[in-house]
């Protein structure tokens, strides 16, 4: 913790055979979501390999392993600072798995400040937000 933050750092360092390590929090047996509005508040980090997310992944793989029983990815910013992606993955096991999702790229750079990244999630719409601005929209009827 630092300034009323919880702070997640990558550090270039050997550790189990990796040249690097960072963190991660899992509520996995801790916690679940089944609708409602999930947000996190975050400012990115800036760096080559950098792989910011927020995402959820099923407590039970009801309908087989990934992706079959889906994951939601609130937020991703792969390997850069200036979109923000937001997806659902669902349909069968790796690699015949289906993905659809969005991006959100209104000028400057997230990693310059804090920003509100949210799905509301209700049983037949997932919708994607950065800063309560509407990025993208799924239904249902998309992703079945």
């Amino acid at each position: 913790m630092s300034g009323g933050n919880l702070v997640i750092i990558s550090k270039a360092e050997s550790y189990g055979g990796a040249g690097y390590t960072s963190g991660r929090i899992n509520t996995r047996n801790k916690q679940t979501f089944l609708y409602g509005r999930i947000e996190m508040r975050a400012k990115i980090p800036t760096g080559g390999g950098m792989w910011p997310a927020f995402w959820m992944m099923p407590q039970d793989d009801v309908y087989g392993g990934w992706a079959a029983s889906g994951e939601i990815d609130i937020m991703e910013a792969a390997n850069g600072t200036t979109s923000i992606g937001g997806t659902i993955h669902y349909g069968g096991s790796w690699p015949n798995n289906t993905y659809a999702g969005g991006s959100y790229a209104p000028g400057g750079n997230f990693a310059d400040d804090f920003h509100l990244y949210a799905i509301e999630w209700e049983p037949d719409e997932i919708r994607w937000y950065v800063d309560d601005v509407l990025f993208y929209t799924r239904t249902s009827a998309q992703w079945y």
